[in-house]
């Protein structure tokens, strides 16, 4: 798990200056999962937050721990938050929620899909310019995976 970690702090290093990026790993034994899944799926959340950050004091957290045989991440931000408007849609392919969007859309529809390919499922919890919450879950015990 800590090799996904330090990869997913090198790659957003560049954004450490606009966000206040933290991960907290709270697993300290071996997990069954896909390293290039989680990656993608942590990196595009984080991501996300960083483009949609909030102007005062701007941060973004990433939590792992266990949770009866599955694997659990939540990512936090206190960013501009998902407007109920848009939140049934930002998994589709190539949608862009706002005009604060870049990239091509393809980010949280790529998450979507690693979930499914990991039997896991994503929540998200958003207040308007207040906090954004998104858990997902991954079951440990019937993925094809690999150790990390």
């Amino acid at each position: 798990m800590e090799e996904i970690i330090q990869s997913i702090k090198f790659q957003l290093d560049n954004s450490s200056d606009m966000v206040k990026i933290e991960i907290e790993n709270r697993i300290d034994e071996p997990i069954s999962s896909d390293p290039v899944l989680l990656n993608n799926i942590v990196l595009n959340l984080m991501e996300n937050s960083i483009v949609f950050r909030g102007e005062i004091d701007p941060f973004v957290k990433s939590v792992f721990y266990l949770n009866d045989q599955h694997l659990v991440i939540k990512t936090i931000d206190n960013g501009i938050g998902i407007p109920p408007s848009v939140k049934d849609r930002i998994f589709e392919m190539f949608y862009r929620g706002s005009q604060k969007s870049v990239g091509n859309g393809l980010g949280l529809f790529m998450v979507k899909k690693a979930l499914e390919i990991l039997q896991g499922s994503i929540a998200i919890e958003s207040q308007p310019n207040d906090l954004t919450t998104v858990t997902v879950t991954i079951p440990l015990g019937n993925t094809v995976a690999f150790g990390i």
